[in-house]
């Protein structure tokens, strides 16, 4: 579901530098807005966008370069490689001895991975909240036209809904269609179902390196190295072993998470696909019935940008849009530049090594706490207009005499979880952002005033790496509870349109549409007559979830073991 930009990335750059003031509402969730493609009987049209310029986009828009990479971070490639690398990293330590260039290397490494890392999520979260958010738009536009269109019928024949099974749709309990036989048994979305060794060996560690036990070793740790200061003297080698055993954990844990993230992005992208297939499929039968041709209303997210945000808000999201476009990449190519350039001047020393780690290190740092608050503010945009879709389902499903389908909610019943919860609100508040620029400028001024030597960057880099080593781990829970909320979301508004669908084939009586044109009333007339019951409940072939194996598919094979 990657967004689409309207010029290529040159032409981004400069329209930033020319006018920096009108990236900041396209940054953001302003500007967006979705018609669903009218879904004639017989005939199908793919979902559309359009730009802030109101020009029409294709579904089929190539997936950016930024949307590849971050998929590429999640495969087990990526991992094997990152694992091969530490293991090689540990044999060269204890062949030729723990010097600070080996420890400083794996520090390096850390670093520019976690930069890399936050800089392309900075794109790609973004465009994931902007196609979110014009998903349910194109979903509540299809759900007023349906709703216009079953009112249509309650007024022009009120009968059609005297019962909302016929007598000749009444149906053997053996032969109940998917959804009747559970709606519940669509795929849980609580747990990412696992495709792979790889993926079942991630979800253990993952949920290692997220629990409490890991929490308290991590202190300890810290406690125990604080312990060693005096002995050590405090020195540039104390330090070092710190930054080496954060920079390890961070590598190490990241390479899992990526692995999670880009699962749940499939799942999404699956349940998207689903969605979209039954919604359609629902407009198209309610046409055929109705003979309704008006085309479907344009829905936008109501999001007054200037009203809705405060100053610092307004100046993160310059930041995130500067740092996740071709800017932060021209800035990050030309401090790798001369970063490399200065090298020979300095002897490729373990200061110059450093540099590079120091520089990362900071801009990450700051990264990860924007990362966190755009990610908060985007999730509350998504979660409202969610509950506005599902009380829009609850409307259409009264009007065809149904029960809504109640909805799945995650529960906070751990001490760990809640204080995942409270440090992941705590993280993505605006004034804690801006914090992390002070604590950044602060560290800045004391290298400077020791000159940028090996201490003063060291001094940089221990603090913000312990800060970051720990959220990392508490991050994990509050991360998986929230991507859990959202596929309970997506299975959930999958679920309504996959009852609302059948109810709506159940309450197709032979003979009883006498709606549009006298032509296309006898043509259905027609074609109701002659049609069987099964041939309207054997329509309901519903896609899958997730690439494996589902709950749902297992459902459709039941039936249709006993319907033959």
């Amino acid at each position: 579901m990657a967004a689409v930009e309207g010029s290529g990335p040159l032409s981004w750059t400069l329209s930033i530098l020319r006018r920096p003031w009108k990236v900041i509402p396209n940054n953001t969730y302003a500007d967006i807005q979705r018609i669903a493609p009218i879904q004639l009987p017989g005939q199908s049209q793919e979902s559309w966008t359009s730009d802030d310029d109101g020009a029409a986009q294709t579904p089929a828009a190539s997936v950016s370069v930024f949307d590849r990479v971050v998929a590429f971070a999640g495969t087990p490639l990526v991992f094997f490689l990152t694992v091969a690398g530490l293991i090689a990293w540990m044999i060269v330590g204890i062949v030729l001895g723990p010097s600070q260039t080996w420890q400083i290397a794996i520090q390096n490494v850390s670093s520019i991975q976690c930069y890399a890392s936050d800089t392309l999520l900075m794109r790609q979260q973004r465009n994931n909240f902007r196609d979110l958010l014009g998903l349910i738009c194109e979903l509540r536009s299809r759900n007023t036209a349906c709703q216009r269109m079953v009112e249509q019928l309650r007024r022009t024949n009120p009968s059609f809904f005297d019962s909302q099974t016929p007598p000749e749709m009444e149906i053997d309990q053996k032969n109940l269609n998917p959804v009747e036989l559970d709606v519940h048994q669509v795929d849980n979305g609580v747990h990412l179902p696992p495709s792979s060794i790889y993926d079942r060996i991630c979800d253990p560690i993952v949920w290692a390196f997220s629990s409490l036990y890991a929490w308290i070793i991590f202190w300890a740790g810290i406690f125990v190295w604080l312990g060693f200061g005096h002995e050590q003297q405090w020195g540039n080698n104390w330090q070092l072993y710190i930054n080496s055993a954060t920079a390890v954990e961070l590598t190490f844990v990241s390479v899992f998470l990526q692995n999670t993230r880009q699962r749940h992005m499939n799942y999404l992208n699956e349940c998207f696909k689903s969605i979209t297939h039954e919604d359609m499929r629902l407009e198209r039968r309610l046409r055929e019935i109705t003979g309704d041709i008006d085309p479907n209303p344009t829905v936008a997210f109501e999001y007054d940008y200037r009203k809705e945000t405060t100053r610092g808000q307004r100046m993160i999201d310059y930041y995130a849009a500067v740092v996740g476009t071709g800017v932060g990449l021209f800035l990050s190519a030309m401090v790798f530049a001369v970063w490399i350039g200065v090298g020979s001047l300095m002897q490729w020393n373990s200061n110059w090594w450093l540099i590079i780690g120091t520089y990362t290190g900071l801009v990450g740092f700051v990264d990860g706490f924007v990362l966190r608050n755009i990610y908060f503010r985007g999730s509350r945009a998504v979660d409202g207009q969610f509950g506005v879709l599902a009380e829009e389902d609850a409307r259409l499903s009264t009007l065809l005499g149904m029960s809504t389908v109640p909805q799945d909610t995650v529960e906070i019943d751990s001490l760990q979880a809640r204080i995942a919860d409270k440090v992941g609100e705590w993280c993505s508040r605006s004034g804690v952002v801006l914090s992390s620029f002070v604590i950044v400028l602060a560290l800045i001024i004391i290298a400077s005033g020791l000159r940028w030597s090996e201490t003063g960057q060291l001094l940089c880099n221990t603090p913000t790496m312990i800060i970051e080593g720990f959220l990392l781990l508490v991050l994990i829970q509050t991360h998986n509870m929230t991507n859990t909320h959202r596929r309970l979301q997506f299975r959930d508004a999958l679920r309504r349109r996959m009852a609302i669908n059948s109810q709506v084939c159940r309450l197709m009586p032979k003979g009883s549409v006498n709606i549009g044109s006298e032509k296309e009333s006898a043509d259905l007339s027609i074609e109701l007559e002659t049609s069987s019951p099964d041939r309207w409940i054997d329509s309901l072939d519903f896609s899958k979830i997730s690439n494996t194996r589902s709950d749902l598919s297992i459902a459709i094979a039941k039936n249709a073991n006993r319907a033959g």
